[in-house]
């Protein structure tokens, strides 16, 4: 795959060629040489091992929002909705917003 790159013209003389072909290699060495010269002072080589994800978190929260739910179930928030609205799945309103309990969802989906 080669990638063709315009030059814009902004009221500097034109600079042949127009265009420049590379190919998607060339680009991501130009790419990593630039993102090394520019963070190179940033990050030490040692320091790229914080840089890694986070470790998971052990402490899980004790309620969910109605997308959160629907996300961790695998249904869609309007589902999720018609399954609160019916009482299916019991939740609580914090005025507006409502909230579904972590275990309760774990629960009612063991429920045979």
């Amino acid at each position: 795959m080669r990638i063709q790159k315009r030059v814009i013209d902004a009221g500097v003389p034109p600079m042949p060629p127009k265009y420049i072909c590379i190919s998607k290699e060339e680009l991501l060495d130009i790419i990593r040489i630039a993102l090394a010269e520019y963070l190179g002072p940033l990050l030490a080589e040692d320091d790229v091992s914080e840089c890694s994800t986070p470790p998971a978190s052990t402490e899980q929260k004790l309620t969910l929002s109605v997308e959160e739910a629907a996300r961790k179930i695998g249904i869609s928030r309007p589902k999720m909705l018609e399954l609160l609205h019916d009482g299916e799945i019991p939740h609580r309103r914090v005025g507006r917003k409502i909230i579904i309990s972590n275990q309760t969802l774990v629960n009612w989906l063991n429920e045979e």
